[in-house]
């Protein structure tokens, strides 16, 4: 499972009102300690084409996200191979 990446939140607890991603995949918070990875997973494996809906999709969930958390935007077409990659990637920088 492919994770696609929106932003980091100031929060390890799970958000609450269904957001909607890339491919219209429910974005979920994987947390680490007091942060979260905001992800959906791509049924598709990868982003390929660079599109304006796309784009604004991305754009969509970091404002979403915005209205109630501090969030560290991550850069458009940023994914994941495994939670475990992605859990591993935010203990190192953490």
């Amino acid at each position: 499972m492919r994770l696609y990446a929106y932003g980091i939140i100031d929060s390890g607890r799970q958000i609450d009102e269904s957001i909607l991603g890339l491919e219209g995949a429910r974005v979920y918070n994987v947390p680490y300690w007091d942060i979260g990875a905001i992800v959906s997973e791509l049924a598709t494996g990868s982003v390929q084409d660079i599109t304006k809906q796309s784009v604004l999709a991305h754009e969509e969930v970091v404002e979403k996200l915005m209205e109630r958390f501090t969030v560290l935007p991550v850069r458009f077409r940023t994914v994941h191979n495994s939670t475990e990659a992605l859990l591993a990637m935010m203990q190192i920088h953490y």
